[in-house]
């Protein structure tokens, strides 16, 4: 009976976990495509998006570390770029819009 209970709970914490974790890596990859703008600020213009694997190729990102925590998978995608009053950063796992 106290599996039954306590397997749910669990089950939401570790997607939770999870969850949170994916989220840290997305925030690592939007800050990889800043730093990569401000150093290719020319660039920056004509481009709309900046692929997360031109970051790693480019150095702003590590090769080994980028895991989805969700799935054990590289994440890959691309990291669009906003042009609005200041430059915005958005994450998306397709390059797509």
């Amino acid at each position: 009976m106290l599996v039954t209970i306590t397997t749910p709970n669990i089950i939401n914490a570790i997607n939770l976990s999870r969850e949170k974790a994916y989220q840290r890596q997305v925030k690592l990859i939007e800050e990889a495509a800043e730093r990569w703008a401000v150093d290719n600020m020319q660039q920056v213009s004509s481009k709309e998006y900046i692929t997360v694997t031109e970051l790693k190729e480019a150095g702003y990102l590590n090769k080994n570390e980028l895991k989805n925590p969700k799935t054990k998978n590289d994440m890959g995608g691309c990291v669009f770029i906003k042009k609005e009053n200041n430059y915005k950063y958005e994450y998306s796992n397709t390059c797509q819009q």
